[in-house]
């Protein structure tokens, strides 16, 4: 029996990396989710304005820069919730004729 080291080697990178794949993706954890749940407010602010600089870099690459901007999405969603809670953010319910913030004594 003449054993083919070239196919054996083939076939044992093939499922060592078949099965490296299946353990990245069943354990793969979102760290930045992570981060924004855990994270204190300063903290918060200190990596917003950090990806912020990056996002505003033109020299950066745009798929990084892409990714700066869904992070900074994300970063004002976390801080919006904190902010208000529970409670909808509210506006002005109507329309005056000259602007929000003048008296309505016609």
């Amino acid at each position: 029996m003449k054993i083919n080291f070239k196919k054996v080697l083939g076939i044992s990178a093939g499922i060592l990396t078949v099965a490296v794949s299946i353990l990245a993706v069943l354990g793969d954890k979102d760290d930045f989710a992570d981060f924004l749940k855990n994270a204190t407010d300063d903290e918060l602010d200190t990596e917003r304005e950090k990806v912020r600089l990056d996002y505003c870099n033109p020299n950066l690459d745009e798929e990084y820069r892409i990714s700066c901007h869904n992070k900074l999405r994300a970063f004002d969603n976390e801080m919006s919730k904190r902010a208000w809670g529970d409670e909808k953010p509210h506006a002005p319910s109507y329309h005056r004729e000259h602007g929000w913030y003048l008296p309505n004594d016609d």
